[in-house]
């Protein structure tokens, strides 16, 4: 997390407009505003946050807040992250210019970035169509990107950037994953013993990258890989490796050598054409 000074010095690089820069402090002193809680069908989990500073996060959806907590964690580009940041009123204005409702809105949360403030939104799909069906104010781009007129509008004038991201953008390979790890990222999940966290990190930083299988050999169970993998001790490329195959389930040290390690596996993957290959037929002589 940022120091005070950080942040003010981010503010004055960024030249954030006074009202934006009351707003964010009002975020990182008293958010969030509200408790997670399971309207309309949410399920509320948990999120570990190393970046946060080691915080447990309460968030009211396990397949879009919850996996959106885990895209901001492991975005270098992002510094902090603040779920439920703080409750703002949105004028509704006609075509003549009055105000013909206000709608309080507590946005998912407010990311942190050295080149910005953003406000995030993340809902599912079919919730952002039926909005769109009820209001003009919502609407899809020719980019099939979802935004909220409105919103947009408020935060432009406090220097700050809204998105509304729909829960379609996140691979399902890495919302399983972001399911699968939902039990070790409550604050009941028994902490992981120093004796063994020291052991694994000291393994990693030995071999770069251990398969899980050799990590049960070794006598680590499987709660306490998992329960390393939640404190960003090891890593693994969640989007495109599945946490529940653990025949092939390789750790590493960390996202880069993780990233590396998927890179080359698909070109291992990638077998090059026969020469002549696309011209041969039925009945052809080889």
């Amino acid at each position: 997390m940022l120091k005070e000074i950080e942040i003010e010095k981010l503010f004055a690089e960024l030249s954030l407009p006074e009202a934006g820069r009351k707003l964010i402090r009002f975020a990182r002193m008293h958010g969030p505003v509200k408790e997670a809680n399971s309207r309309l069908g949410n399920c509320i989990v948990w999120h570990y946050s190393k970046k946060m500073g080691y915080k447990h996060l309460e968030l009211e959806s396990r397949t879009v807040e919850g996996a959106a907590a885990t895209t901001s964690e492991d975005d270098y580009a992002c510094l902090e992250f603040w779920p439920q940041p703080f409750q703002i009123d949105l004028s509704v204005i006609n075509e003549s210019g009055k105000v013909t409702t206000r709608k309080q809105h507590t946005p998912g949360f407010l990311i942190i970035k050295a080149d910005g403030f953003y406000v995030h939104e993340w809902r599912e799909e079919a919730r952002l169509i039926k909005h769109a069906a009820e209001t003009p104010q919502f609407y899809k781009d020719s980019d099939n990107r979802w935004h909220s007129k409105l919103a947009e509008e408020y935060f432009e004038k406090l220097g700050m950037h809204y998105e509304m991201h729909s829960s379609i953008e996140l691979p399902r390979t890495f919302i399983m994953n972001s399911r699968f790890l939902e039990d070790y990222q409550k604050p009941s999940c028994p902490p992981l013993p120093d004796d063994i966290e020291i052991g694994i990190v000291d393994l990693l930083t030995q071999k770069s990258s251990v398969p899980f299988l050799t990590l049960l050999e070794l006598g680590y169970t499987a709660d306490s890989i998992f329960k390393a993998l939640v404190k960003k001790l090891v890593s693994i490329d969640l989007y495109s490796t599945r946490l529940d195959e653990t025949a092939d389930l390789m750790i590493h040290r960390d996202m880069s050598i993780a990233r590396a390690y998927r890179i080359l596996k698909t070109d291992q993957q990638t077998s090059l054409p026969i020469p002549g290959l696309g011209r041969l037929s039925a009945g052809s002589c080889i």
